[in-house]
């Protein structure tokens, strides 16, 4: 191996290489999350959410537009009212 194939990093000791794999690891801010009483005991939420009732979860639903859950098959040969001539 060449010098070429590690990093350099400035130490009070002076500028060391570093061997690939040997990086200093960075400590992760640690996360608070918050909690939601439920029947069943205290759950964590995930960032971003929020804990709805059911009647709201309900309301979305209703909100939305229905989608058929099958492609429509068209009639061969037939019109849209009835025969075609």
């Amino acid at each position: 191996m060449t010098p070429a194939d590690f990093t350099i990093e400035k130490t009070a000791a002076g500028q060391q290489y570093v061997i690939p794999g040997t990086e200093r690891i960075l400590k992760l801010k640690r996360r608070r999350y918050k909690t939601e009483t439920t029947p069943g005991g205290d759950q964590f939420l995930i960032p971003g959410t929020e804990p709805i009732s059911t009647k709201e979860y309900l309301a979305r639903l209703a909100e939305r537009p229905l989608r058929s859950r099958r492609g429509q098959i068209g009639l061969r040969g037939a019109g849209l009212f009835g025969t075609c001539r």
